[in-house]
């Protein structure tokens, strides 16, 4: 009714007086929380700063000044000093210790060496040992760079002396058989290409010369032997007959058989031909299809080796079985304990006896095999070709 009466309104006054205080203590909080995060924000930067100059500063190598403000020319006149001290305490003690000394009568004159004090004092003082002062091995070490192990104690005397073991290259070697020597590259030096002999009067390495053997083998004992070649050779180019057939060749059996073996070794030593020549091989047999060693029959020796063994421990077993067996009634018992360990004992020594018996190989006369020739011969100092017309 009082608007309707042309009265103010006092209640819609009173409310936008109200918001606009609450307005005006919002802007000021935001505005005050704004200025304190904006402080913090800032203090946290140089605080950040801060730490980063100090821990800049401790990480920074130490820069020396390039004057440190001391005076070595005090210290080098003080050491010259020291060693002139030294040099001559040093040539008083040498002429005193060189006159008290008693001369042997029989060694020479030129065995003593007469000191003065004035002249000669220098030799002994430079024969002396000097001992360095701690100074002196200041002044006179060698400038190193350290590697980052800063460690007192005999670490820091070896830096002193120039001597330490982070200085010096070390080359580690690997385990055997890794890597390393994995990648090693073998060494293979470089060869050059000949020219072979004259190939009309070669029998070159590796040719067969076939051959039926002529008398019996035997490994019990090492012995000669001889075979009879059974066709003729030629030339490394096939058109000089080199060998003839019929010629004869003899080698020697030196090595006996051992356990698992099952071919006899023969050295054939040379070839006589018919018609005079002889031919120096040294050279090694084989089979028919050139394998190494001669075939032959091995004898194992197997009851020479363990009969006599095996009869020894059937006697002994016999033994036991008698002497386990009761006589008579009752508890009545024969024991025969020394006549069974006394058998045990003959086999044990009858089976060392006969247990290292090497086999025996047989070849009979009349066996085919082959010389492998091991070396080229040369026949030019023995044959003469013509042409013929």
């Amino acid at each position: 009714m009082a608007g309707d009466r042309g009265m103010p309104n006092l209640k819609q006054t009173r409310k936008k007086a109200n918001v606009n205080k609450l307005t005006a203590v919002a802007i000021a909080v935001i505005a005050l929380a704004t200025v304190t995060l904006g402080g913090a924000m800032f203090a946290k930067r140089l605080q950040d700063q801060h730490n980063q100059a100090k821990a800049d500063a401790r990480t920074a190598p130490k820069e020396m000044g390039a004057d440190t403000g001391h005076d070595f020319s005090v210290d080098a006149d003080r050491l010259k000093r020291e060693k002139a001290a030294a040099a001559e305490q040093a040539s008083i003690s040498a002429t005193q210790s060189g006159a008290s000394m008693p001369v042997p009568s029989g060694a020479p004159a030129s065995a003593v060496a007469v000191t003065s004090a004035g002249g000669h004092a220098g030799a002994a003082a430079q024969s002396a040992p000097h001992i360095e002062t701690v100074a002196e091995r200041r002044l006179d070490g060698d400038v190193l760079l350290n590697n980052g192990d800063d460690k007192g104690g005999a670490n820091g005397a070896r830096n002193s002396e120039g001597k330490s073991a982070s200085l010096v290259p070390v080359v580690a070697r690997g385990v055997a058989g890794g890597l390393d020597d994995r990648l090693t590259p073998s060494a293979l030096p470089s060869v050059k290409a000949s020219f072979l002999p004259d190939l009309d009067y070669l029998l070159k390495r590796g040719i067969i010369i076939p051959c039926a053997q002529k008398t019996k083998i035997v490994t019990t004992y090492s012995g000669m032997t001889s075979c009879i070649v059974t066709q003729d050779v030629y030339s490394a180019d096939g058109r000089t007959l080199l060998v003839e057939r019929g010629s004869e060749a003899t080698g020697e059996q030196r090595t006996a058989l051992m356990q698992g073996q099952a071919r006899i070794f023969v050295l054939w030593s040379r070839i006589d031909m018919p018609n005079g020549v002889t031919i120096p091989l040294d050279s090694p047999g084989s089979d028919s299809l050139g394998a190494s060693g001669l075939e032959a029959y091995v004898d194992n020796h197997f009851w020479d080796r363990f009969g006599g063994a095996i009869m020894v421990s059937l006697i002994g077993d016999f033994g036991q079985a008698a002497s386990n067996r009761s006589l008579g009634s009752g508890n009545n018992q024969i024991q025969f304990s020394n006549t069974s360990s006394a058998g045990q004992s003959l086999a044990d020594d009858t089976l060392k006896n006969t247990v290292d018996i090497p086999p025996t190989a047989y070849s009979n006369q009349g066996s085919a095999l082959n010389i492998f020739v091991a070396r080229d011969v040369n026949f030019r100092s023995v044959y003469d070709l013509e042409h013929q017309q």
